[in-house]
C-alpha cells in the first residue's frame, strides 16, 4: 500500500491554509536540528493505529529527511486514523530544495547521546590527567566511577551519567511530541 504524494509547493499552500496536521517522523535528534514549521514529531517506531483518529483537520501529512522512511512506513501511517494521508514527496530534502522556509536550531548542540558521550570523555580525560599529575593518584577513583557507569548502563539499560544532563530545558521532552493529550499545533 502507498501513500499519494504532494509537492513541497502544495503543502506549503495547505499550511497556510491550516488545511492539514504535519506530522514529522523522523528522530528526535533529526527534528530538533530543523523540521517543517508547525510540525509536530511522531517518531517512526511509536506510530500506532487509530493515533489521530479524533483529530482534525482530518488530512494529515507525513514526511522523514528524503521520503523514504514514509513510503516504507506507508500501510502503518494509513492506519494512523487521518480520514486523507499524504507523503511529502522527496521529504525534507526536497522542501529544502524548492526554498521554502524552514525552522532551524541556531544553537548545534549534541543530541543527548552526544553530550553522554562528550561529559564520559571529559570525565576520562580529566581523570587521567589528574592520576598523572597528583601523587594520591586520585584521578583514578573518578576514572572507575566513570568505567562501572558505563558498565552499569550496559547490563541494566540505565545510564547514571545521564542523570545530570536532564536538568537541562533542552533535554526535556518538548511540547511538540505528538501526544493526545497534546492535540494542538505547537
Amino acid at each position: 500500500m502507498s501513500i499519494p504524494s504532494i509537492s513541497p509547493q502544495t503543502l506549503y499552500e495547505w499550511l497556510k491554509d491550516n488545511r492539514v496536521t504535519l506530522i514529522d517522523i523522523r528522530e528526535a535528534s533529526e527534528f530538533i536540528k530543523e523540521r517543517l514549521p508547525g510540525a509536530y514529531l511522531y517518531p517512526s517506531g511509536q506510530i500506532a493505529p487509530g493515533e489521530f483518529a479524533d483529530h482534525h483537520p482530518s488530512i494529515g501529512v507525513f514526511y522523514c529527511r528524503s521520503g523514504h522512511r514514509t513510503t516504507y512506513l506507508a500501510h502503518a501511517l494509513t492506519k494512523a486514523g487521518f480520514k486523507e494521508c499524504y507523503q511529502l514527496a522527496g521529504g525534507l530534502k526536497a522542501w529544502k530544495k524548492a526554498g521554502l522556509p524552514l525552522v532551524k536550531n541556531s544553537r548545534l548542540v549534541p543530541d543527548l547521546t552526544g553530550q553522554l558521550l562528550l561529559l564520559i570523555g571529559i570525565l576520562t580525560t580529566l581523570s587521567i590527567l589528574w592520576a598523572f599529575f597528583t601523587p594520591l593518584r586520585t584521578g583514578l577513583f573518578l576514572c572507575g566511577f566513570v568505567g562501572l557507569s558505563l558498565i552499569i548502563a550496559a547490563l541494566t539499560d540505565s545510564i547514571i551519567l545521564k542523570a545530570p544532563l536532564l536538568i537541562f530545558p533542552r533535554n526535556k521532552n518538548p511540547r511538540y511530541i505528538w501526544s493526545k493529550k497534546n492535540n494542538r499545533r505547537p
